[in-house]
């Protein structure tokens, strides 16, 4: 019942059933997954977090309490959390480095740089050899102000064989992946 009072925008309706049932049931991984999705609704997403992360713990392996924490986590500048929750072995590695910069490269448009350079330096920790992830930390640099950090990270990726037409690429390829194109 709650979930067809959220589908029709009755968050309020929907919510008072989901903490009923959370009175008599309080770790009830259902039941909390329902008040995380209706908290994400309301754009509460620190309440929501907190949801699916009891959610999670009740019941681990349920993929959509997972994806829905992984994607809080997100919204919420913790990709790189959500990124190792979402991974079968819970630890990133190599292959990860492209959702990292499309992540951070999202978080730098969004203003986030604050968000964005952790994750890219973890990319980096993870394939130090890609000077495209380079060229994103640079733009992310330049949005916080840090100019010796953004050009030290352009030389770096010069320094790996990275030419100014590989770094127009990267930054049209993390835009394109961003906006769903790639």
């Amino acid at each position: 019942l709650a979930h067809c009072l959220r589908e029709q925008d009755k968050l309020e309706e929907a919510k008072e059933i989901v903490e009923a049932g959370l009175t008599l049931h309080e770790n009830h991984a259902l039941l909390l997954l329902e008040q995380g999705r209706l908290f994400k609704a309301m754009n509460r997403t620190g309440d929501a977090l907190t949801a699916f992360e009891k959610a999670h713990f009740q019941d681990p392996a349920d993929t959509e309490i997972r994806d829905e924490l992984s994607a809080v986590l997100l919204i919420r500048g913790e990709a790189i959390r959500a990124f190792e929750l979402l991974s079968p072995t819970g630890t990133l590695d190599a292959t990860h480095v492209d959702d990292l910069q499309a992540a951070a490269q999202s978080y730098t448009e969004q203003g986030r740089s604050d968000w964005a350079i952790p994750v890219l330096q973890k990319a980096i920790e993870l394939d130090p050899e890609r000077g495209d992830t380079y060229i994103v930390l640079a733009k992310a640099y330049e949005v916080a102000g840090l100019k010796d950090q953004a050009q030290a990270a352009r030389t770096k990726a010069k320094n790996l064989g990275f030419k100014k037409s590989d770094e127009e690429d990267a930054l049209a390829d993390s835009e394109a992946t961003d906006s769903g194109q790639n």
